[in-house]
This record gives structure tokens, C-alpha cells and sequence, in this order.
């Protein structure tokens, strides 16, 4: 049998299609109700969204230069703990060692002239080189993801020295940290004495910038704590004399609570900042004309930033006992599971979930008697499932990019699941 028999021969009664027509379907209730949230525009630029306006999030490939559309940005509610995260001059709440500013320096991930520079003071020896501030109110056991973007000055060597985002278990420094420094090129290496569940990462962006982030879990000795950019030397060390002139480009901090990060969050404020939820669904008449209770079959290519913490859907019908939804579990990894008709999907999950800029296409169908997630070749069935009128559609309730939900009125063969998740 050929790949092309393989495809379906009926057609979708509902395609969502994000990733190219970057538009809502006019059947599609969308709300978020803070007044500003963020997104990769088109340009490669970080972008500010008004309340009620869908994102549709790129990403940047510096294999190719590229700028790509992952689709529909879709995200819990998160809160900023860092106060006046792009004013790095501001020593009200930046305080700072064997380090000055430049105000203004450069063009900063907006297309602005905001970034600034931290650079090494004159004539100080053997010191710390640092801006650093105070973040409060946090859980003594929770976990964070901190962030910033940097970008290395190629009229100015380093001379081997890095920058490290560091975190500290209280704002004058203490005994407990987590570290990712970051060398030009964007090479970097995790450090950490206390805080537990240490992960890191840096995603490459247009225009010489990067943006670290470092996912930890508190030391569980104090609600505060401190969030530093830090001049290092090569070997890793935190103290050395200054040359007075060096300096790294920054801007942008971030400590979120939860252990995935998420789209930059400004905050010009004195207090923290909280960017609400996406809320993206289909209601009641809106789904009569392509969803049926009988059989179905759902398709969904999407980029889900996987969370070891919390289950994350990707998509669900509700309405009644026997619904039908799409997650990706953390307590199974890298995979996902559904529930079709209101029974799961054995555990541990269908293998292919995909982070790092890849995407997933993962397919569930179902009709009166029994169900099957599809995921390239790997499946899972169930039988004796229910069958439900579904009075709404979630998609997205998760931290991600939906690119393009499809949707079949009628339950695909196996082999057309195959080809459709490949």
C-alpha cells in the first residue's frame, strides 16, 4: 500500500491551522485578561500583546537564520517576582559590586534602545562583580525558573570571562546557590550548592542575544531571595581583579514560579507582576456543525514545554462523565496520554513527545465501543469508553504552541493514524 492510500478520504469538518494563518476561527472564544503579555513576532522581536489578543509565538533557528511561527501561544498564569526587570541602572532595587552601567547600551531583544551594559568598575581587585536584586514572598519549597537575556560585545573580549545568572537564599548572598554561567558562543554549565532539581538551558536569539534560564528548588531556608547577573572568570571562580573596561550587555530578568519558563513578562513596577491565563475554547452552538459524539478522530501538531511537576493538557472536549482530552503527564516524562471517553490511556503514555523546538503530532479517535492514541508508531487502545455530547472544546491549557488542530467527524483507520503522526 502506498503512503499516499494511507491518507484519509474524508474530509476535516474543523481545521485550525495557527501556524500559517495566524487568525482565530471566528467559532473561537479567546481571553486573557491582563492588559499586556509577550510574544516573538514575525521580525524576531519580543513584542507586546494587549488583554484578549491571541499571540501567535515564533521562534528563531540560528542553524539557518530562520524565524518560524510555532503557532498559537497558549500559557498558565504566571507572576514576574522581579521588580523593574529592564532598569538594570535602577539602584533602588539593583544593587551592585565591582560593576557599573551603561544606560542605554545597546538595542536591547525589543528592537529598543533599553538594554544596558554591565561593566567591570575601575581599579577594584579581588572583589565580586555583580547587580543583583531581591525577590520576596516566595514559597520556602517551591520551585522557580529564573531567566535573562544577554548579549556579549564584540568590540570588547571578555578575556574569557562569562556571565552567570545566579541565584542566592538571600538578598546579601548566602551559602546556598544555582548558577548558569554563559560563555560568547552560548556555551554553559550549571553550578549548584543546596538547591535542588537544578536544570538549565540557553535558547539562541536574532541579533547576538541569548536568554538563559535556570529552573531550582528553593533551599527551603528563607522566602527571599536573590537574583544576580554576575561578571565570572573562566575558570568559575566569582572573584578577580577588574580591567575596568569589560563588560557584557543584559536585560530582561525573570523569576517565575514552576518549573518551565514562558514568554518574557515586563515589569516596570515596585511589586510583582502577574500575566493571566490564555483561555481558548468553543462553545455549545459553535461545535454542532463539526463535532460528533459518535466517533472522531482528533489531530493536533503542537510544542508543549514539558513540566516534572504537573500535568499539562493540550487539549480536551468536555461536558458530562465521558470526555475526551490530550495531556502530557509528568510523572511519566516525555510522553503523552489521553482520555478518550472518559477512560485513560494505559500508563505510561505514548512515546514522541518532543521539546526544544520540535513539534509533536499526536492523534486520538475513538468511536462507540473504543478509543486509540496514536503517536507515529507507538499506540495505546481502550475499550468500553463513553460517549458524550460535548458541550465545549479547550485548547491549550498548558505552557506551549498549539501550530494546527484537525479534526475528522468519523473514526480514521490505524494506518491513517500512522501516517497522520508521523
Amino acid at each position: 500500500m502506498s503512503i499516499r492510500q494511507n491518507f484519509p478520504t474524508t474530509p476535516p469538518s474543523l481545521v485550525l491551522d495557527f501556524a500559517n494563518s495566524k487568525t482565530l476561527d471566528p467559532r473561537i472564544t479567546f481571553s486573557r485578561t491582563n492588559p499586556t503579555a509577550t510574544r516573538m513576532n514575525e521580525l524576531g522581536l519580543i513584542e507586546s500583546v494587549g488583554s484578549d489578543i491571541a499571540r501567535f509565538d515564533h521562534r528563531y533557528d540560528s542553524s539557518t537564520g530562520s524565524i518560524k511561527c510555532l503557532g498559537l501561544l497558549t500559557e498558565r498564569q504566571k507572576t514576574n517576582f522581579i521588580r523593574h526587570n529592564e532598569e538594570l541602572d535602577n539602584t533602588s532595587v539593583w544593587g551592585r559590586s565591582g560593576v557599573g552601567i551603561s544606560t542605554n547600551a545597546t538595542i536591547s531583544p525589543t528592537g529598543e534602545l533599553t538594554a544596558e551594559k554591565i561593566i567591570d568598575a575601575p581599579g577594584v581587585a579581588g572583589n565580586q562583580h555583580w547587580l543583583r536584586i531581591r525577590a520576596t514572598g516566595l514559597s520556602t519549597t517551591g520551585t522557580y525558573t529564573a531567566s535573562a537575556y544577554m548579549k556579549f560585545d564584540p568590540e570588547n573580549n571578555l578575556n574569557g570571562r562569562g556571565i552567570s545568572l545566579t541565584i542566592t537564599d538571600a538578598e546579601t548572598g548566602g551559602s546556598s546557590y544555582s548558577a548558569i554561567r554563559v560563555l560568547e558562543g552560548g556555551d554553559y554549565a550549571i553550578t549548584s550548592d543546596d538547591f535542588t532539581n537544578t536544570t538549565g538551558n540557553v535558547d539562541t536569539l536574532p541579533n547576538g542575544w541569548y536568554r538563559a534560564h535556570l529552573i531550582f528548588t528553593n533551599a527551603g531556608a528563607t522566602t527571599e531571595l536573590s537574583l544576580r547577573l554576575q561578571l565570572t572568570t573562566s575558570s568559575g571562580g566569582a572573584v578577580y581583579d577588574s580591567d575596568g573596561s569589560s563588560g557584557v550587555f543584559a536585560w530582561g530578568a525573570q523569576l517565575e514560579p514552576e518549573s518551565t519558563l514562558t514568554s518574557y513578562i515586563p515589569n516596570p513596577t515596585s511589586s510583582q507582576i502577574t500575566r493571566t491565563a490564555d483561555s481558548t475554547s468553543i462553545e455549545g452552538s459553535n461545535m454542532t456543525d463539526w463535532y460528533n459524539p459518535y466517533e472522531g478522530t482528533a489531530i493536533v501538531d503542537s510544542l508543549v514545554e514539558y513540566d516534572p511537576k504537573a500535568t499539562r493538557f493540550v487539549w480536551s472536549f468536555n461536558g458530562g462523565s465521558s470526555v475526551h482530552s490530550l495531556r502530557q503527564p509528568h510523572l511519566t516524562g516525555l510522553r503523552f496520554r489521553a482520555v478518550i471517553g472518559g477512560v485513560f490511556t494505559p500508563a505510561p503514555g505514548t512515546g514522541g513527545f518532543a521539546i526544544n523546538g520540535s513539534t509533536t503530532k499526536a492523534a486520538v479517535a475513538y468511536d462507540s465501543t473504543t478509543g486509540r492514541l496514536q503517536v507515529g508508531t507507538s499506540s495505546n487502545e481502550v475499550t468500553n469508553i463513553g460517549i458524550a455530547d460535548a458541550t465545549s472544546f479547550n485548547l491549550g491549557t498548558n505552557n506551549g504552541r498549539i501550530k494546527k488542530f484537525t479534526y475528522y467527524p468519523t473514526r480514521l483507520s490505524n494506518d491513517n493514524l500512522q501516517t497522520l503522526t508521523k
